[in-house]
């Protein structure tokens, strides 16, 4: 079975932004991260969560690698 079919299996919303923090910062309700590899591609559905999110409050971004992906929670918590 793929990983895509487990998933939906366990009622994962295709779309949604990998990791999730449900911590109020800066202004934000939380932040949603969607990871990608450097070469990975973003789905339509992936931009329609991103924007869906930002609309809402929330700071949802694409961070391409560990390291984007660090920096971007690491700046998130750090209280302005």
């Amino acid at each position: 079975m793929s990983v895509a079919k487990k998933l939906k299996a366990e009622g994962v919303m295709p779309g949604i932004p990998d990791l999730q923090l449900a911590i109020p910062r800066n202004g934000y309700h939380g932040l949603f991260i969607e990871m990608k590899s450097m070469k990975g591609v973003v789905s339509k559905l992936q931009k329609a969560w991103i924007t869906a999110l930002n609309a809402q409050g929330y700071k949802a971004v694409i961070c391409r690698g560990f390291e984007e992906g660090k920096a971007t929670i690491k700046d998130y918590l750090t209280v302005a």
